[in-house]
């Protein structure tokens, strides 16, 4: 069985290229093959948005279980009282409002692989009686005097420090080692950021597609932002800001950087300043359009030369005119006009902005 790369690095959608070899994400893919091949528990740890769905469905799709249920269930949503109930099933009036018999989802998961999402949060109450199950393939539906059997597959996925948890009791120990069948850290994603270019095009053709748009392309400045970006919510982050980036172009066939959301476009902005880089600053010393500039405001002369001597040597007052002008040119540049980012990026309200725009004929 070929593995097929869904998460993270070797993601493949239509046209997309071949997987980029190394780096963080493809160690935690070459686990994930591993675990393909056996029905081990599996427990993928990463943060908030990391795409440890993806992974649990990539591990689905290319073990022996793949024609069988995928079963996800989000323990953070599960209500407390009936979390016994959608778990394990119930009979017909064992509570108030039990008007069928329900199998419950560990049953549906037959043969197929349970996915415990945000497994930290499963209540304590009922983590005992999950444990049983999960050892046993075996449990009692509530209202039941019999138990039923299902053959499933576990793979779990927390953001939450479950061995703290468990060392605090907060989570039980013994279910803790039933889990660790075999662990998988996902890193975050500004520690994959030579994956972010085939994540993005993913994002972009299946955008496209569910909105019915021409396949869009992106443009090197974009890409070259997005992999500036730090990503705190990670590949969820990347795929809902592409989303938008299609929406916000229309019917353009190339995305921009002017297409990307004003927060994300100041924050590379800020970095970049703090790096003491400037908006067009590229490898080699070659000078392009800033990524952020609108059409029209990617020319912006870089301040002249402070003379050897003291001949023809600029008075303080001329210098900071002239370096005043210089920062408005290149602010402008960045955030187009956008008066509102461009005053959040230069500290300024609103108003003296457009004072400062005034006074250098922009």
């Amino acid at each position: 069985m070929g593995f097929s790369h869904e998460a993270g690095a070797g993601a493949r959608c239509g046209r997309d290229p071949e997987p980029c070899a190394g780096g963080p994400g493809q160690a935690a893919l070459a686990q994930l093959e591993q675990a393909a091949h056996s029905d081990v528990n599996v427990l993928l740890l990463g943060e908030t948005g990391v795409g440890k769905e993806l992974f649990a469905r990539t591990l689905y799709r290319n073990s022996h279980r793949a024609s069988r249920p995928f079963v996800a269930v989000d323990c953070a949503s599960l209500p407390e009282t009936l979390v016994e109930s959608h778990l394990f099933g119930h009979a017909r009036g064992a509570f108030t409002g039990a008007e069928r018999a329900s199998e419950g989802l560990l049953r549906a998961a037959h043969q197929g692989t349970l996915f415990l999402d945000e497994v930290g949060d499963l209540p304590q109450g009922i983590q005992g009686a999950f444990l049983r199950a999960l050892e046993l393939r075996r449990f009692r539906p509530v209202g039941e005097v019999r138990e039923v059997e299902s053959d499933f597959r576990l793979v779990a996925a927390t953001n939450q420090d479950l061995e703290a948890m468990s060392e605090d009791g907060r989570f039980r120990k013994d279910l803790l080692y039933r889990l660790q069948g075999m662990t998988i850290v996902i890193p975050p994603l500004r520690r994959r950021r030579d994956e972010i270019p085939l994540l993005a095009r993913q994002a972009v053709i299946r955008c496209c597609r569910r909105n019915g748009m021409e396949e869009k392309e992106l443009s090197p400045l974009l890409l070259e932002m997005l992999a500036e970006y730090d990503w705190p919510g990670n590949v969820r982050e990347l795929f809902h800001t592409l989303e938008r980036a299609c929406l916000a172009a229309e019917h353009a066939s190339l995305l921009l950087p002017a297409h990307l959301a004003t927060g994300l476009r100041v924050a590379v902005a800020r970095s970049r300043a703090g790096q003491g880089r400037v908006a067009g600053d590229v490898p080699g010393g070659r000078e392009v359009c800033p990524p952020l500039a609108e059409a029209g405001a990617c020319s912006v002369p870089d301040l002249p030369p402070m003379p050897e001597t003291g001949r023809a040597f600029p008075s303080l007052r001329s210098w900071r005119h002239e370096a005043e002008r210089h920062y408005v040119a290149r602010v402008r540049a960045l955030c187009g006009d956008d008066a509102r980012a461009a005053a959040r990026m230069a500290g300024v309200s609103r108003g003296h902005w457009y004072e400062l725009l005034k006074k250098y004929g922009f």
